[in-house]
């Protein structure tokens, strides 16, 4: 069944007026350049926690540079800190999520829409649903309703994972209520995502047809 919290924001179907293009950003050449053709919004990140780790990325300070730059010119900033974080990590992503909403400020809304704010993405493995509460707790301890969070159930296992005993099946109704129980105990809002959303049919192949 599907959860959420009972403040947030949902959006009502409202016709945009037009696709919004978003840009990758991988140094402040390439931000500038995507800028100046156009683009309404770009994404970047940070030198750390980083999915994107062959670009150059962006300092802390070159980020709020960034966010200045882009905002002198109407475009949107999305800046993301993607990727798995290992213990030692924690207190790392933890500040950078800090550095995050110092800059935003609380979400705030215009409408359904959210115009600004921090939104903290976890996915639910299987067998790790005490490490979902242990971050959903600390995530609620430090942040509260600065932040929004969105508790994903997708997870299915595919490529190298099928092989890896501990990671080798969707996650239990078990491990995602114990999830969502830590998200409500933890006072925080945002959208919790169906359980049924782990589903095959919701990837896409990457075999790069039709590309």
């Amino acid at each position: 069944m599907q959860k959420s919290s009972p403040n947030i924001k949902r959006s009502t179907g409202q016709k945009m007026n037009k696709p919004e293009i978003l840009a990758p950003a991988g140094s402040f050449d390439s931000l500038t350049a995507a800028v100046r053709c156009g683009a309404d919004a770009v994404y970047l990140g940070g030198r750390e926690l980083n999915a994107r780790r062959n670009a150059a990325n962006f300092s802390d300070e070159e980020l709020a540079q960034a966010v200045e730059y882009c905002h002198a010119r109407g475009v949107k900033v999305y800046i993301t800190l993607n990727t798995l974080v290992r213990d030692d990590e924690m207190e790392t992503a933890m500040n950078a999520v800090a550095e995050m909403v110092r800059q935003t400020g609380s979400p705030a809304f215009s409408g359904d829409m959210l115009k600004k704010g921090v939104i903290v993405r976890h996915l639910v493995l299987p067998y790790h649903y005490r490490d979902s509460v242990e971050v959903i707790k600390r995530v609620g301890e430090r942040f509260g309703k600065h932040v929004l969070f969105s508790l994903m159930s997708q997870y299915t296992p595919f490529w190298k994972a099928k092989d890896i005993p501990r990671l080798n099946r969707r996650i239990t109704t078990f491990e995602y209520r114990k999830a969502l129980d830590a998200v409500y105990e933890a006072g925080l809002e945002g959208f919790m995502q169906e359980r049924s959303s782990a589903r095959e049919e919701y990837t896409p192949d990457f075999d790069l047809s039709g590309i």
